[in-house]
């Protein structure tokens, strides 16, 4: 049986099918990040450390052979990044956001390039020869200027965040991504002759880099207005999505096959597209971003297995360590000075730095990429430092971005009426004042304060103030219809049970679901000792939300 087989050792993990490879990784990666998730850790995280425990750093599942025969998934999630990604350079959110956001965006996204090549080059040079060094830090550099968009709008949205650090913030984590991809394709090509990639022809060798970027936008916008024209042909999502996973499929090999840039094609076509059809756009996204996140999962898992701790030797970590030093003050400098330049109010320049420290899948992405083109002791150095270093900015960075929102004051700010409705309490709508009469009151008074109230309803008390019934609008003008001695009636006598109480402490959503539990648009609020302490109906409940919240959207 292939089970003893494996288990005596005369089969290899290698022989294995590739079914079983990939349900394990996925299974497996699912399963870690389903549970860093529970503790507020990015998920990435978490499928990236299950390909360790599964890779030779860990059990040796995965091994390096299992891995190439795979590189087809790596290839397609980077297609899918790259392409999602071009879905986001919208030239109508660049002009919307004007100069100020433009000039911090490229400044902080070129602080973080320029400030990282130039800090780890000098012990990169105790590892490599000078050429080599200048190659690796340069690709680095490139690297730094991502920042993960999901793990930032996932904090965002946790605390609720509005204001001008946190539309900032949304704006440069959709673009910055973008601006690494364009540096990363750009030097990858610098830097093949420095490692020994370009080949013998020196005059190739410098040609090279500008047929591989401009074949690639060439490719990109050739192919992203042939999708648009065969999406125009049809509207069922089936035909949409097979159509678009098809060119996305097809542009990758074609630009395997030209020599051209792979991710720079597809973010491209991702660009024309989100451009220039925009609605059937919408559609396309929807469709990828839920086929998706098994191809991702897969790709992080694999990203996990190729790890080899073993190469985290202290001239490593001390590397890790300066580049992430150099990172946050390439960003924080290139914001302070592009607030500057532009005007930025002081709270933008001062807190927005903090909110940039995490670091994406897409700078995970690039290293891969890396890796992959120049394999051997650059690509792993490339590889494991980036790696490392997302691991642990992705760890941090949550809570310097909860920090940022909080001193910028613009947690709690960014939520809807129905969101503020559980936040708020009966009490600070409640004004009992004109809303009640007593249990003796005759139905003349009852009538006339009726006259004077914008209640449709008045609750009923004793004289110790205890609530002991309501007299509804339309139920007074019952009485009064079909009673011959109603001159004589007094309040007790017309009222009607109570059908919901409410402690003043409760929220506004949940008096909301008492009332429409018991189909009734009001609610009475007693204290613990049964006084009553007023009255809210369904539309006072809806005018208040409403004005709380256009309050908020004031300030």
């Amino acid at each position: 049986m292939k089970i003893l087989e494996l288990i005596n050792g005369s089969m290899r993990i290698e022989e294995l099918n590739a079914l079983l490879f990939i349900g394990i990784a996925l299974f497996g990666g699912t399963i870690g990040g389903r549970l860093f998730q529970k503790i507020r850790i990015p998920q990435v995280v978490g499928y990236i450390l299950i390909g360790l425990a599964l890779g030779e750093s860990g059990m040796g599942f995965l091994s390096s052979v299992t891995l190439d025969r795979f590189q087809a998934i790596n290839y397609f999630a980077l297609g899918l990044i790259s392409f999602s990604l071009g879905g986001e350079l919208k030239f109508a959110t660049l002009k919307k956001n004007g100069r100020q956001f433009t000039y911090i965006l490229f400044l902080e996204a070129l602080g973080a390039f320029f400030l990282v090549s130039l800090a780890v080059f000098w012990p990169l040079r105790l590892l490599f020869s000078d050429s080599v060094a200048l190659a690796v830090s340069l690709l680095l550099g490139s690297i730094a200027a991502a920042t993960a968009a999901a793990g930032t709008t996932d904090v965002l949205s946790e605390y609720r965040a509005r204001g001008i650090v946190t539309s900032t913030l949304l704006g440069i984590i959709a673009l910055d991504d973008i601006l690494a991809l364009f540096l990363f394709t750009i030097l990858a090509g610098v830097a093949a002759p420095l490692l020994g990639f370009g080949g013998e022809n020196l005059l190739a060798s410098m040609m090279f880099p500008l047929y591989e970027t401009f074949g690639a936008v060439a490719l990109g916008l050739l192919s992203g207005f042939a999708l648009i024209w065969l999406l125009k042909k049809y509207t069922e999502e089936e035909k949409i999505f097979v159509f678009a996973m098809g060119a996305i499929l097809l542009v990758l090999g074609a630009s395997i096959f030209l020599d051209v840039d792979m991710l720079m094609t597809a973010m491209i076509m991702g660009a024309v597209l989100v451009n220039k059809a925009p609605r059937k756009s919408k559609i396309v996204f929807n469709l990828i971003e839920r086929f998706s996140t098994p191809i991702y999962v897969l790709f992080f898992v694999f990203v996990g297995a190729s790890l080899k701790f073993a190469s985290l030797s202290p001239l490593i970590l001390l590397m890790i360590g300066i580049f992430i030093l150099a990172r946050f003050t390439g960003k924080t400098l290139g914001v302070r000075l592009g607030g500057r330049l532009s005007g930025a109010p002081n709270k933008l320049r001062k807190y927005l730095p903090y909110c940039l420290l995490s670091q994406s899948g897409v700078a995970v992405g690039l290293a891969i990429v890396a890796a992959q083109r120049f394999p051997g002791a650059v690509g792993e150095t490339i590889l494991i430092m980036v790696t490392t270093s997302t691991f642990i900015l992705q760890l941090l960075g949550p809570t310097l971005i909860k920090y940022a929102v909080d001193k910028a004051d613009e947690a709690g700010k960014n939520i809807s009426e129905e969101v503020l409705k559980e936040q708020l309490k009966l009490a600070e709508l409640l004004s009992p004042e004109d809303a009640f009469v007593r249990d003796a009151t005759p139905i003349s008074e009852v009538i006339h304060r009726f006259a004077e109230t914008s209640f449709s309803e008045l609750c009923v008390l004793d004289k110790n103030d205890r609530l002991i019934g309501v007299i509804s609008f339309d139920n007074l003008k019952t009485v009064l219809v079909s009673s011959e001695l109603n001159h004589f009636l007094l309040a007790v006598d017309i009222m009607s049970p109570l059908p919901v109480l409410a402690s003043p402490e409760l929220s506004l959503r949940e008096a909301e679901k008492r009332m429409r539990k018991t189909g009734v648009e009001y609610i009475a609020a007693v204290d613990g000792e049964g006084r009553f302490r007023g009255i809210a109906e369904q539309r006072g409940i809806d005018s208040f939300a409403r004005k709380r919240y256009l309050a908020m959207q004031e300030t």
